[in-house]
């Protein structure tokens, strides 16, 4: 069984850097440390002294008899330019 983590954004949604950022942020939370974050954490993603909050609103999952899929959902809620 393999264990699939994505992210979805609500509401404006950043440059593809910001979200790849977002990404690698929660896959190193998994890979690294074997977390996922839960629901109302914060993440903040530093890019070129811009910081992106994110706030994260639901977790869902889903098996679909093979594989776990872990879907966060995640609203930007502040930047700092």
């Amino acid at each position: 069984m393999r264990i699939n983590i994505s992210a979805e954004i609500l509401g404006q949604q950043p440059a593809a850097e910001v979200q790849a950022n977002l990404l690698s942020t929660i896959n190193t939370l998994w890979v690294d440390f074997d977390t996922v974050p839960e629901i109302q954490s914060k993440i903040e993603v530093d890019l070129y002294g811009f910081i992106f909050k994110f706030t994260m609103e639901q977790k869902s999952y889903k098996y679909d008899n093979k594989d776990l899929h872990i879907i966060l959902t995640y609203r930007l809620t502040d930047e700092i330019l």
